[in-house]
């Protein structure tokens, strides 16, 4: 059944997160590995700027057909050569390249970025359309949520995601992306993030 709402991670490595992952997996497997639990990944700026065309072919060869998403982080004005790394990560990797994340403030992107999906995510700022608002930062544009830190309480974990999804109303979307940046939070804590999403029909 299709998820309404994808729940992941900022990046798929972390020393936090050695325990999750089989002893002995080699590391070209480990994104394999984590796309059978999460089904999105927010790539930080500095990882997808220094990907090659090698690894996107691989990514996209294990991926293809599995209905993963990779979502692109921006936490600085796009120069050209970040344009053109985009438009070069869309060329091999197609429907997987889902959207952009610009952080802090909003910046006019060259049309050869269309293909891509924009969430500003920003204390003041925002996009037109969807806009979604949670512990003093407001996600707007396309639906992807994006939490700094995970609250530890289930309680506010549930009152987070039942927020996130009726902030769909206002917005012709059905489907939501959740990306949890803290690194340092155990991958059983985002498990048990999606298990709550799921109990609650999400």
């Amino acid at each position: 059944m299709d998820e309404n709402l994808s729940i992941g991670t900022r990046g798929w490595i972390s020393k936090a997160w050695q325990a999750f992952y089989p002893e002995g997996l080699p590391s070209d497997w480990q994104l394999d590995y984590y796309s059978q639990y999460f089904n999105g990944v927010l790539v930080p700026e500095n990882q997808w700027r220094a990907w090659t065309d090698d690894q996107m072919i691989d990514f996209a060869e294990a991926l293809d057909g599995e209905g993963f998403a990779f979502f692109f982080e921006v936490e600085h004005r796009l120069d050209h050569e970040g344009c053109q790394r985009l438009i070069q990560i869309k060329s091999i990797l197609k429907t997987l390249a889902v959207g952009l994340l610009l952080k802090g403030e909003s910046q006019s992107l060259p049309e050869t970025l269309d293909d891509y999906h924009v969430t500003l995510f920003s204390e003041t700022n925002f996009l037109p359309g969807w806009h979604w608002q949670f512990d003093g930062q407001i996600c707007s544009g396309y639906p992807l949520g994006y939490l700094l830190n995970l609250p530890s309480e289930g309680k506010l974990q549930a009152s987070c995601l039942q927020s996130l999804m009726d902030s769909l109303s206002s917005s012709k979307q059905q489907k939501a992306y959740l990306f949890i940046g803290d690194d340092q939070v155990s991958i059983e804590s985002i498990q048990n993030l999606k298990i709550i999403s799921e109990v609650m029909g999400f």
